[in-house]
């Protein structure tokens, strides 16, 4: 028998639960999905990757470090091995060879030969070369004469010796007689050299001047003729 088309187009009716049914009685159908159809997740490019510097995420405070540290560093050690350090001369011995003096109507004239040692300290990363040392003996205010050595190097990081003679006969006038005549009873004789270092550091294709002075004080006994009493 066919079925009225006033009952097909009824909604079902289901009977309400009861309180001795529990839901999870109930069948619970959830439709059914292809997997094949859900597209798999994008791949991620390179443009879409997160890029990273130095351990960090990239952004622009980490480009001007990872650009100004190495620079930073560069920098430094080029100033490092570059930059001019300390160059030290030292008088290590001082021997007397001969004194004499003249008295005239001009004064008193001196006549002294000294021997000098003397070491030069090059803490540079860079050799040194110098023209000459110039040697200059005074009494007081006065200048007896001045002599010159020849020039030469010192390596990089290296200590070096020189001897320099000092040697003057009759050149240098002393005009406060009355003062050399009160030391002369007195059985010393005060004197002073300054020695002038004069040369260039050698810093691949510059040469940096360079200019050392060094001064001493010191006293030679006429009774012996002994130096005695330096000071540097």
């Amino acid at each position: 028998m066919a079925t009225p088309a006033s009952k097909l187009s009824e909604f079902p009716h289901y009977s309400p639960l009861t309180k001795t049914e529990e839901p999870s009685d109930l069948l619970i159908v959830y439709p059914s999905e292809n997997i094949d159809d859900n597209p798999p997740p994008p791949s991620l490019t390179y443009s879409g990757m997160q890029r990273h510097c130095c351990g960090y995420p990239l952004n622009r405070r980490c480009i001007y470090a990872c650009i100004c540290y190495p620079l930073l560093v560069f920098v430094g050690l080029c100033a490092f091995f570059f930059w001019p350090r300390g160059f030290d001369v030292d008088l290590e011995d001082i021997s007397l060879g001969d004194v004499d003096f003249d008295v005239d109507l001009d004064g008193i004239s001196l006549n002294i030969t000294l021997d000098l040692e003397l070491q030069a300290d090059n803490s540079n990363f860079f050799g040194i070369s110098y023209d000459n040392v110039a040697l200059s003996l005074y009494y007081d205010e006065d200048l007896i004469g001045t002599v010159e050595s020849s020039g030469g190097q010192i390596g990089a990081r290296r200590k070096s010796s020189f001897n320099v003679s000092l040697s003057l006969s009759g050149d240098g006038l002393i005009s406060n007689v009355i003062t050399f005549i009160e030391d002369l009873a007195n059985g010393s004789i005060p004197l002073r050299t300054a020695a002038t270092f004069d040369g260039d550091i050698d810093i691949l294709f510059f040469r940096i001047p360079l200019e050392v002075d060094i001064n001493c004080s010191y006293v030679i006994d006429i009774d012996d003729f002994t130096i005695r009493d330096i000071d540097c």
